[in-house]
């Protein structure tokens, strides 16, 4: 099945679900960020955010409906709780029903993309959490003087918001109402407001100035974070409670003035503090340079420098008692710092994503280094960790990448999950014997690490501890360790020797996991249990001694040791798990002890030389028959040895083939399977290479899943008449199959069933088939005629993809369900006819539509020339058009909203495209790789151009970008080879990362308005353009996106 299918798929089916999960996902990570170390409110707005409005208020049970309204009454009044009307301009009715509205509800107006203004009547005094949640095209709403609170996040990701008048009776700003607003350039809070909550106007990035009035009392955290457009701000008298970090990442912020006769905070130089001046709240992002904190300041808030990246350095006074957690987080410019000897602890974070710190001097007087607190600082190449530290926290050094070598100090105790992990430099490392701890994945990904000396101290290794230390060439395991954690030593590539004392009880799953270079290892006799893949992978492992301690080996546990010879499996061991020995190549011959009881399915799949396997013969459930494996009565055929060669019949005795029973047997050239076989199990002939034919009994009712898969040889089978399903894959890549009769038991047809069998001209489906499963029939290039049967009710995503023999097709009536791109990249296929009758769908002009034809769902890639989408049509599905190389031209008609992901894509005969205005988005993918478009228009009515958009649509010289878009995504035009230069419209708010990659003929970007917030350092890679701004936009430097910037001429340059 193809994977781009799949995730098309999955997107589709839970498209919703998944975007109020993004939003709690981000949250809780940007929470989790910025308040770290802050109190526990933060847990509690955030909570009850995501409760209220991720997942929504229960419906009333009085809930009634009037027109486009759901609404509930209480005390004789109307409380609207659910709009399901069209978009456009929306004035809320004053009453329903003789009922006055005087409240919104929780997610009343949630996700309703297509409304542009809104009007609340006068009876309101209540806006509910959510009410108008992502609703992306808003643009303007008008509030009226009877409400009185606005509710959490109530107005949160109105990307296109641009004003807001707050009426003078509302007391309070909701946590996160104006969150994400990005276009949002004008706000008047009135003078009865009190309160600011938690990222009220988080990330309003086109605010360029708010007035807080002295009615505020109290100002939440990071209530204006990510302002990126603000440049001062005033906090009055009335303020006495300001949160962690209120002005985090305004980067063009310069100054914070405190008004003189505020009791409780102070400003210098435009530095937020405590009155006092004890604590230093904020430093703006805005100021450059250096700064020299007064000697009055005892502590350095959380956050309080985060996002400045123009700061390049800072001195600390020896007054300085504590750092707060993330204190220098992202000062991209600091390259160095002393830290005085005052200080006894740094804070979780507090100088992660540091870039450009090379060097630190921690004092003699820091006892704790806190979690993240130097995370992701790339170019710190040195630190000494002083005496008097006795823990490293999780993820402390974590991707310090140019960190050589570091000395920990002999009070150190714990060395904290993460803390060095990532250090690619790191070549060497002195752990002391105070450590008792190793936290998991502390060096993971250390590939400089050579050597490690344990001390003897440490009892466990935990999980993942040295994983993908690739440089590591031997370490010794003292006598004090019990135990080995999961993948402790896992992608250890470079180690060749490995010494576990016998003090050692358990070996953790996936232990030694593709330690390739590991020639032995001595298994000490304390250990009882090999679990799953301990030694996976161990290519170079010729010789392993299992101990008589050992009473089991775990599934795969010695999977691909392609190395090893031979194994003696002790009379200690009662249980051998799934594929323990699979793909052992060089095995030749293995012997099962008395004492086995257990096996599990393929243990010995795939080892390709090996020739027998043997049963003792006073084993109680097993035994052996010409040196195959079967149960004890020799019902069950458990595996055949890849080794064997020629033909074999299987004993008439067998009942049951089991899983992975014959899989990898290249050797084997013909089967008999007897009468009394009821069922083949899952893969139990996969790549059968030399297998040319098969019948299957007439007392099998099921072909399993990969059950003949990659058979490349297989030119026929004959599938008996009690079969009722064909499995997933069952007979996928049989590349040498060139028809099947199917018989009229079978009712369904499993997912990528016949995937890929390239020489299958003709297949009937008989009469009782009702499903068709995903990518069936994909790949199934000589297929010319298919006959679907009446009694088909599913088609699955993709189940004819890439049939490019295949000229026409007819879905029936009783089909109604058919997924995404069905016949997607049939070259040939001209036209698709839906009967009639069928309720679900419809056809036109051989195009594929569901029943109202509001969503064009297939255009059959075999038809050329060009094309206009009917006036009607409102959506156009992922990869309705994909590979459409013949088609040179389509009209999208405005009554098209979205265009699908990948709609479009790889129609490389496609040059010309008519948006017309209506289209709010343009999917991922939508267009990449259309390498003849060379112009494209796209309408104010879209706000977001997805990823990968245009990519790679190597003809395109013009590109038209009209007011409207707020966000460019991810490589969006990445790849457009022949585009000169492009205007952006003030509109946009945010560009992705690569957005312009690698369009090397790009000399100038034109921007209308203030810098769109870069969600990445790449935006124009190998991209030789100048940026031009307008004159007198605020927020442009001397560079943007790594590329110079200059005001725009418009005389040669027209906007």
């Amino acid at each position: 099945m193809d994977a781009n299918y799949e995730e098309s798929n999955r997107r589709q089916s839970s498209q919703r679900h998944n975007l109020m999960l993004k939003i709690s996902t981000v949250l809780f990570a940007w929470a989790a960020k910025i308040f770290q170390g802050a109190s526990n409110s933060c847990a509690q707005w955030a909570g009850a955010f995501i409760f209220a409005v991720a997942l929504g208020a229960m419906p009333s049970a009085l809930a009634e409906t009037d027109g486009f309204y759901t609404y509930s009454i209480d005390n004789q009044k109307a409380i609207i709780t659910k709009y399901q009307g069209p978009g456009g301009d929306v004035v809320i009715p004053s009453s329903i029903n003789g009922y006055p509205v005087t409240c919104i509800e929780k997610k009343a107006f949630s996700d309703c993309s297509g409304i542009t203004s809104i009007v609340i009547p006068d009876n309101v005094t209540g806006i509910g959490a959510g009410a108008f949640l992502c609703c992306s095209s808003l643009i303007s709403a008008v509030l009226p003087d009877s409400v009185t609170s606005i509710g959490a996040g109530a107005f949160f990701w109105c990307s296109r918001l641009s004003s807001i008048v707050i009426p003078r009776s509302v007391t309070s700003i909701g946590d996160l109402t104006f969150s994400k607003c990005e276009n949002l350039t004008s706000v008047v809070l009135p003078g009865g407001v009190t309160s600011i909550g938690a990222v009220a106007f988080y990330k309003c990035s086109r605010l360029s100035s708010i007035v807080i009035p002295d009615s505020v009392t109290s100002i939440g955290n990071g209530a204006f974070s990510g302002c990126t457009r603000l440049t001062s701000v005033v906090i009055p008298a009335s303020v006495t409670s300001i949160g962690v970090s209120p002005f985090a990442d305004c980067s063009t912020l310069a100054e914070i003035v405190v008004e003189s006769a505020n009791p409780s905070y102070s400003s210098c130089g435009g530095i937020l503090f405590d009155k006092n001046q004890t604590t230093l709240i904020q430093y703006p992002a805005g100021k450059s340079g250096g700064c020299q904190i007064s000697d009055s300041v005892t502590s350095i808030g959380a956050r309080a420098f985060s996002g400045c990246s123009n700061l390049t350095s800072v001195v600390i006074p020896a007054s300085v008692t504590s750092i707060g957690d993330g204190a220098f987080q992202d000062c991209a410019s600091l390259t160095n710092l002393a830290i005085p000897d005052s200080v006894t602890s740094i804070g979780d974070s507090a100088f992660s994503d540091c870039s450009r710190l090379t060097s630190i001097v921690i004092p003699d007087s820091v006892t704790s280094i806190g979690d993240s607190a130097f995370f992701s600082c790339s170019e710190l190449a040195s630190v000494v960790i002083p005496d008097n530290v006795t823990s490293i926290g999780a993820r402390a050094f974590f991707d310090c990448s140019r960190l050589t070598s570091i000395v920990i100090p002999s009070r150190v105790t714990n060395i904290g999950n993460l803390a060095f992990a990532c250090c690619s430099g790191l070549s060497s490392i002195v752990i002391p014997g105070s450590v008792t701890n190793i936290g998991d994945e502390a060096f993971s990904g250390c590939s400089g690490l050579s050597s490690i000396v344990i001390p003897g101290s440490v009892t466990s290794i935990g999980e993942s501890v040295f994983n993908y230390c690739s440089g590591l060439t031997g370490v010794v395991i003292p006598d004090s360790v019990t135990s080995i954690g999961d993948r402790a030593f896992s992608y250890c590539f470079g180690l060749t020797s490995v010494v576990i004392p016998t003090s050692v009880t358990s070996i953790g799953e996936s232990a030694f996991f593709r330690c390739s270079g590991l020639t032995s290892v001595v298994i000490p006799a304390s250990v009882t249990c090999i679990g799953e893949e301990v030694f996976s992978g161990c290519s170079g492992l010729t010789s392993i001694v299992i101990p008589d301690s050992v009473t089991s080996i775990g599934e795969r546990a010695f999977s691909y040791c392609s190395g090893l010879t031979s194994v003696v499996i002790p009379d200690s061991v009662t249980s051998i798990g799934e594929r323990a020995f699979s793909y052992c190549s060089g095995l030749t011959s293995v012997v099962i002890p008395a004492s086995v009881t257990s096996i599990g399915i393929g243990p010995f799949s795939g080892c390709s030389k090996l020739a027998e396997i043997v049963v003792e013969p006073t084993n109680p459930a097993y035994g052996s028959f010409a040196g195959i494996l079967f149960d004890k009565n020799q019902t069950t055929l458990i595996q055949y040895p890849a080794g064997k060669s020629g033909g074999y019949q299987i004993p008439f005795r067998v009942t049951s083939i089991g899983e992975w029973a014959f899989s990898d047997c290249s050797g084997l050239t013909s089967i008999v399977i007897p009468s009394s076989v009821t069922s083949i199990g899952e893969w139990a002939f996969f790549k059968c290479s030399g297998l040319s034919s098969v019948v299957i009994p007439p007392l099998v009712t099921a072909i399993e899943k990969r059950a003949f898969s990659a058979c490349s040889g297989l030119s026929s089978v004959v599938i008996p008449s009690g079969v009722t399903s064909i499995g997933e894959w069952a007979f996928s890549g049989c590349s040498s199959l060139t028809g099947m009769a199917i018989p009229d038991s079978v009712t369904s047809i499993g997912d990528a069933a016949f995937f890929e069998c390239h020489s299958l001209t003709g297949i009937v489906l008989p009469d009782n088939v009702t499903s068709i499963g995903d990518s069936a029939f994909s790949g199934c290039s000589s297929l010319t005629s298919l006959v679907i049967s009446a009694s088909v009710t599913s088609i699955g995503g993709g189940a004819f993809f890439g049939c490019t023999g295949l000229a026409s097709i007819v879905i029936p009536a009783n089909v109604n369900y058919i997924g995404v791109r069905p016949f997607a990249g049939c070259s040939r296929l001209a036209e698709i006819v839906v009967e009639s009758a069928n309720q679900s769908y419809s056809s036109c002009g051989g195009i594929l539509f569901d029943k109202n034809q509001q969503t064009l769902m297939q255009y059959p890639a075999g038809k050329s020339g060009g094309y206009q989408i009917p006036d009607g049509v409102t959506s156009i599905e992922e990869e309705a058009f994909s590979g459409c190389s013949s088609l040179t031209s389509i009209v999208i008609p405005g009554s098209v909203t979205s265009i699908g992901d990948e709609a479009f894509a790889e129609c490389s005969g496609l040059t010309s495209v008519v948006i017309e205005d209506g289209v709010t988005s343009i999917g991922d993918k939508a267009f990449s790789g259309c390498s003849s478009l060379t112009s494209v228009v796209i309408p104010d009515s879209v706000t977001s151009i997805g990823d990968e958009a245009f990519a790679d649509c190597s003809g395109l010289t013009s590109v038209v970008i009209e007011d409207g878009v707020t966000s460019i995504g991810d490589e969006a035009f990445s790849g457009c080879s022949s585009l000169t230069s492009i205007v952006i419209p003030g509109s946009v708010t945010s560009i992705g990362d690569e957005a312009f990659a690698e369009c090397e003929n790009l000399a100038g970007v034109y921007f209308a308005g203030p810098p769109p917030e870069p969600d990445g350092p790449d935006i124009f890679r190998n991209c030789p353009c100048i940026i031009h701004y307008v004159s007198g936009t605020v927020g442009w430097g001397e560079q943007y996106g790594g590329r110079p910037t200059a005001v725009w001429n418009q005389q040669e340059h027209p906007q």
